[in-house]
């Protein structure tokens, strides 16, 4: 922990990066709907994009403001640094798209879970807030543009890619690494970042894919790493749905189940393998 704000408790520290970014998303958004009321009738792609925007910019803003007023060395907090193995950030493209079948799969697997019955009201209401925001979802993927397209690229994938991972494998990672070192936080910070997607089925994919995106920090020394894992992960979700509409919801899923389980089987293998190159390639000869 650096000199300069190891005299701050970390609960405080944890408030206070909370608190920045829950700000600057209240603030940035009221001005988005704002806007929004200024400009009238708008389709729902148009509101749901601008709003996915404004919190793209929010998180940013807020994870740099959280790290100014933590006194904190923003080169460190963002880990701002070139890879260690400029070769490994096609090997992490790789790597997430071999993992894409088998994280669906055990997404699909995660819809049979239900909570007990005394907590039955929790469990609709987290129904409920997936439907919700698998519409605004959807109504951000409907275009039929190239330039549609781009856009979707530019704020679902880049965007939503660049200011998670500033948060949850920038600041929050490098607070709780100076505290508790690198697995505890890599798994911490994995567990925070699935719970704030309020997705219950989902969770415990989207919590081993936060952990493999935090190793990459790790092991590289780089939050571009983990950008390019995120991205790559959300780009596959926005060109299937543009290519093939209603059936990109079946197409990492369906044909690596049944009696083609050996392809998933293959592809998750292949992933490890690479995993395995990409820890050497940004390790080696790295004392700890």
């Amino acid at each position: 922990m650096s000199s300069q704000r190891n005299s701050i408790p970390f609960l405080a520290s944890l408030l206070i990066i909370v608190a920045m970014v829950l700000f600057c998303i209240i603030v940035v958004e009221l001005a988005t709907m704002l806007c929004l009321n200024l400009m009238g009738d708008v389709s729902m792609r148009t509101m749901t994009l601008l709003i996915q925007t404004s919190q793209v910019v929010a998180m940013v803003v807020g994870a740099v403001l959280a790290a100014k007023v933590l006194r904190e060395n923003l080169r460190e907090a963002f880990l701002v640094h070139q890879p260690r193995s400029c070769c490994s950030i096609v090997t992490v493209a790789l790597v997430m798209m071999l993992f894409i079948p088998v994280m669906n799969y055990m997404e699909s697997c995660g819809e049979m879970f239900h909570l007990p019955e005394f907590l039955s009201a929790i469990e609709n209401a987290l129904r409920e807030m997936e439907e919700r925001a698998a519409e605004m979802f959807d109504a951000m993927m409907t275009t039929s543009s190239i330039g549609g397209l781009i856009i979707n690229l530019l704020v679902i994938a880049l965007g939503a890619a660049v200011s998670e991972e500033c948060i949850f494998r920038g600041v929050l990672l490098h607070l709780f690494r100076n505290k508790w070192g690198v697995h505890v936080s890599v798994w911490l910070s994995a567990i925070i970042f699935s719970l704030i997607h309020f997705q219950i089925y989902g969770f415990i994919p989207r919590m081993l894919v936060g952990a493999l995106f935090g190793y990459f920090a790790v092991w590289s020394g780089s939050l571009l790493l983990p950008i390019v894992a995120h991205f790559t992960n959300n780009a596959c979700v926005v060109l299937a749905s543009y290519f093939l509409g209603e059936q990109a919801d079946t197409i990492f899923y369906e044909p690596f189940v049944g009696e083609h389980w050996w392809l998933m089987a293959l592809c998750t293998i292949a992933g490890v393998l690479l995993l395995v190159v990409v820890k050497r390639q940004n390790t080696r000869g790295v004392v700890r």
